[in-house]
């Protein structure tokens, strides 16, 4: 069973926020920006960590996962984009149908359509470097040490995509020619559940995924708990205006859209954050966006805010509340 390691919890979600570096720019563009990023010393990461592989889109391009690895211990982190602001994109993250899931070795789990086409979308695609895709990479790296020590991290769309990543890891791992061990770890910020309760028991059963989660962010409500983000008051009370009973029905459509393509739940091996309220003069939509961002992850646990996306309106209100 993986121990929680907050200072790698912080180094990964930091590498995810790192994967939205000019996003909506071509790849000739996101590469470099990525590099800048990783070079960043005030960050969790340090600058201790290089770009090895990727960036990669998948089928569709709102999907992108590179590698990073660690300077001094050779440890490899597999890093998953989040939504971007794409038709595409916010297409995938509507709960249409499930699948099952082919990498949880023969126990009948359903994950997200969308999601697992997405993740087989990127295992096929070659870096244009290596001519490698992601499986022959970390089979490679995997053979030229005697120990590895893999993550796997993501944030939102990309923290649900972890999951599904994760368990393709553990069931290819045995046959990566190693003559030592493997450690497989996930750390996976505000992430919508990606699949239903068997595959909830699975993640958790694995010992090694950790969902970390923003009490106040609404992400995580989906697509299982959907109906009780209103009793919870997350990210706020709805207001008591038309704007408020919009945001109702809304939320209950889509609570209906999620029932109808299959029941979903979070896996248990939960990390809820210290949280901080935002005033409601903000208002309920906006709170909700910026209890999600990856800057006010960053904030909730003691980490460096990135200079990538808005800065989190957080710590103008408080620390957070444990």
């Amino acid at each position: 069973m993986a121990v929680y390691n907050l200072e790698m919890a912080k180094t990964q979600l930091t590498l995810a926020a790192i994967a939205n570096a000019a996003v909506g720019q071509p790849m000739s563009v996101v590469k470099p920006a990525i590099e800048v990023e990783l070079a960043n010393t005030s960050y969790a990461t340090k600058g201790e960590w290089s770009l090895v592989w990727g960036p990669v889109v998948g089928t569709v391009d709102q999907n992108m996962l590179y590698v990073a690895r660690h300077k001094q211990t050779g440890f490899l982190s597999v890093v998953l984009r989040g939504t971007i602001y794409t038709v595409d994109s916010f297409w995938e993250d509507v709960p249409k149908s499930q699948s099952p899931c082919p990498y949880t070795n023969g126990v009948q789990t359903a994950v997200s359509s969308d999601f697992l086409k997405a993740v087989a979308g990127m295992l096929g695609v070659a870096d244009d470097n290596s001519g490698l895709t992601l499986p022959a990479y970390l089979s490679a790296a995997v053979s030229a040490s005697h120990s590895v020590n893999l993550f796997v991290t993501g944030h939102s769309q990309g923290a649900a995509l972890v999951q599904i990543l994760y368990a393709w890891a553990l069931q290819q791992a045995p046959s990566w020619p190693n003559s030592g061990g493997t450690s497989i770890i996930a750390y996976a910020s505000a992430p919508p559940s990606p699949g239903d309760p068997a595959f909830a028991a699975w993640i958790t059963a694995s010992g090694g995924s950790f969902q970390i989660i923003n009490p106040l962010d609404t992400i995580p409500y989906w697509y299982g708990r959907i109906d009780q983000m209103i009793p919870d008051n997350v990210p706020e009370p709805l207001p008591d205006t038309i704007e408020g009973a919009l945001l109702r029905d809304g939320i209950r459509l889509w609570a209906d859209q999620a029932r109808a393509a299959g029941a979903w739940q979070q896996a248990d091996t939960l990390v809820r954050l210290g949280s901080v309220q935002l005033p409601s003069t903000i208002g309920f939509v906006d709170q909700a966006k910026n209890q999600h961002t990856h800057n006010s992850y960053l904030y909730l646990m003691g980490a460096p805010q990135t200079d990538i996306g808005p800065a989190s309106l957080l710590p103008a209100y408080g620390s957070p509340s444990s």
